[in-house]
């Protein structure tokens, strides 16, 4: 009986191979493989014939895509950041001139060695850091003052040594994101513009608008180099309204004119006869035989100045007080110096501003003049600097802040 099965088996394995060769052979001749790869394409597919032919005619396709590889490339991937505050058409304002528009554009660039980079905002906080003021230029490419100010002004070496020992210069164009929110922060209809800004409370101290020489520029910033935003007191110099044509007689007082009520006339009145009182004790100290006629109309001058206009406005802002049931309201405490506490409530939505008024309003000592900060409460908190922000965006509402002498 095992000579039977041995006989069996070997019928059946020579069958087998026979089977197996066919099928290598049917594939060699289906497919255009040699037999070692038609051999190893069936044992990967366990003998199935068309299954390797699939396979084979796959890789053959896969082998025919396959590109040969890139020439190696060598080359810079990204050089110097560029100004992203510099619009296109102030790259090309000099490329009408052909072969001489390097040269061109070369004299006339921007003072890169000085300036600050980044957004005013961000100027304003390495100002506060350093304790400088701030420096700002808005320039239009279409006005040649802003490239005589880049020819002229910022290349002169007093021009800037002095701005890079003493301020944080931040330079923009109109119609960069940057230059538009400042222009219409600020107000600024003609350009260019050079003010100096307070970066403490965001003022604008100064400006001067179109082409300024390096003498005229080098005089008028002496009065910042004795001291910074940090060291207290009233700032250097206050801007001045241009003058009126009305006469005395005819002229409305400023709370008349902006249309206050009686109670909001009232508390301006206080505000501004304090202002008065502390310009007339100065005018007082300057009498005497060297005093020039000038004082007295610099002295009426600054009791029309534009800062008196924005209090007056923040003062009719702030009344009435809004009711506690009104969902938009909030509370702020403030921690007077002295250690006292006072608080109100305001709408989410007013100005900072008006927090400097409402301290201004219970401190006599504020109503004088005497200079002081907000800040929230919390350790390590920053001077409230944005005036013009929101109570919400400030991120104060419902909250306690400390006051502080400056001076």
């Amino acid at each position: 009986p095992s000579l039977g099965v041995g006989r069996r088996a070997s019928r059946v394995g020579r069958r087998i191979v026979m089977d197996v060769e066919g099928a290598i052979q049917e594939l060699c001749a289906a497919t255009g493989a040699t037999v070692e790869v038609a051999r190893n394409l069936l044992e990967a597919c366990q003998g199935d014939p068309e299954r390797a032919a699939q396979l084979y005619f796959a890789e053959a396709t896969g082998e025919a895509e396959v590109r040969p590889p890139d020439a190696v490339k060598v080359d810079v991937l990204y050089a110097d950041q560029p100004r992203t505050d510099v619009p296109r058409d102030a790259v090309d304002a000099f490329r009408g001139f052909k072969d001489d528009s390097r040269e061109l554009a070369k004299l006339f660039a921007p003072p890169e060695a000085m300036l600050f980079r980044g957004g005013l905002d961000k100027a304003k906080e390495k100002a506060c850091e350093q304790g400088r003021w701030l420096l700002v230029n808005v320039q239009s490419s279409t006005e040649f003052a802003s490239h005589r100010l880049n020819r002229d002004l910022w290349t002169d070496e007093l021009v800037q040594s002095t701005v890079m020992a003493s301020f944080v210069f931040w330079q923009t164009y109109h119609n960069a994101d940057e230059g538009a929110k400042a222009c219409h922060f600020y107000k600024l209809e003609h350009l260019p513009v050079i003010m100096v800004i307070d970066p403490v409370t965001g003022q604008k101290l100064v400006q001067w608008t179109g082409y300024v020489s390096p003498e005229k520029l080098m005089e008028n910033l002496l009065p910042f180099l004795d001291r910074g935003p940090l060291d207290g007191g009233p700032p250097p110099v206050s801007l001045k309204r241009t003058r009126s044509n009305e006469t005395p007689a005819t002229k409305k007082p400023d709370h008349v004119q902006l249309g206050l009520s009686s109670d909001d006339a009232e508390l301006a009145a206080a505000i501004a006869a304090s202002l008065e009182a502390s310009e007339t004790a100065q005018e007082t100290i300057g009498e005497g035989p060297s005093a020039v006629p000038e004082a007295a109309d610099d002295a009426h001058e600054e009791r029309e100045s534009t800062e008196l206009q924005d209090l007056l406005q923040a003062v009719q802002e702030l009344q009435p007080e809004p009711d506690a049931g009104n969902p938009q309201s909030c509370r702020v405490a403030v921690r007077l110096p002295g250690g006292g506490r006072i608080q109100r409530r305001f709408l989410r939505d007013q100005r900072v501003r008006l927090l400097h008024v409402y301290c201004m309003q219970e401190l006599e000592e504020a109503r004088r003049g005497r200079a002081f900060q907000l800040s929230p409460s919390m350790p390590g908190s920053s001077p409230l600097q944005d005036m013009e922000a929101t109570i919400a965006q400030s991120g104060v509402a419902d909250s306690i802040l400390n006051m502080k002498w400056t001076d």
